[in-house]
């Protein structure tokens, strides 16, 4: 497999199917941070600008679904002069600095980020994956303001299409934490097979599959059905097994696999 991907990256560099393919691989096997450092490694060596920004989005990207906030402020401050040089990618760009500073507790610069990602023009129209950051901005910005029941309403703004699909796909562990908050603990559990399932969009099953393993294990843990739990954390860990010990998620769910198995 990294042969393959190694020869797509020669022939198309800033692809983003070769982008998902290569990080599927390190994230499903909960390897986040140690992908974070070989794109790291590669954007501080790269001269193309494009492709520099490229880099940067996947670092975002990585950063942002594994809840790195260590990580993550050294990796806002290092990208913060990046500028609208290369508008088909300055638009994923944009938006990750937004997620990026809401995770961070940082709602001025998250909102500015926002206002230009909305202020954004394009040579024409805009596209449906733009439109479908713009839905996800808006879903974030619920989020932040711990506005549960907000999140699920704009998540239902997404409309089903090719480009939506594949971001909703990616934001759908958001609305599976927004139903657990709302203690819908059956409409969540649903919502967490579903990004568990093979049958979705592969965008979302190779970057959220292993999410929706670790919130059934949340969900189980709540509704009181501790064998259910457990065996989803051992989903979640087998899938994990070798993945990054530093990872905030996987200590959490060794934690919570242990001490569910001392009381069962």
């Amino acid at each position: 497999a990294d042969a393959s991907i190694s020869h797509l990256n020669r022939l198309s560099p800033n692809l983003w199917p070769v982008f998902v393919m290569e990080s599927g691989l390190y994230f499903s096997h909960g390897k986040f941070i140690e992908r974070r450092e070989l794109l790291i490694n590669k954007y501080k060596f790269e001269k193309d600008v494009p492709a520099k920004i490229g880099l940067a989005i996947g670092v975002l990207f990585t950063d942002c679904l594994a809840k790195d906030k260590k990580r993550l402020e050294k990796d806002v401050e290092l990208f913060s002069g990046i500028g609208d040089t290369e508008k088909s990618r300055y638009w994923e760009f944009v938006y990750w600095m937004s997620f990026a500073h809401s995770l961070l507790d940082n709602p001025g610069l998250a909102i500015n980020y926002q206002k230009i990602l909305m202020g954004l023009e394009t040579s024409e129209a805009r596209k449906p994956w733009q439109n479908a950051y713009i839905i996800d901005s808006n879903v974030d910005i619920a989020m932040r303001e711990g506005d549960w029941k907000g999140v699920i309403t704009k998540f239902r703004d997404y409309d089903g299409s090719g480009a939506h699909n594949a971001i909703m796909s990616l934001s759908r562990y958001k609305k599976c934490e927004a139903e657990f908050n709302l203690n819908k603990y059956d409409i969540s559990l649903m919502t967490a097979k579903k990004m568990s399932s093979p049958n979705q969009h592969f965008v979302g099953f190779v970057f959220c599959q292993s999410f929706g393993f670790y919130w059934q294990g949340r969900i189980y843990e709540e509704k009181g059905e501790t064998q259910e739990a457990i065996s989803a954390y051992e989903s979640l860990m087998e899938l994990w097994k070798d993945g990054d010990e530093r990872l905030p998620k996987r200590k959490d769910a060794i934690k919570r696999l242990a001490n569910l198995k001392k009381t069962s």
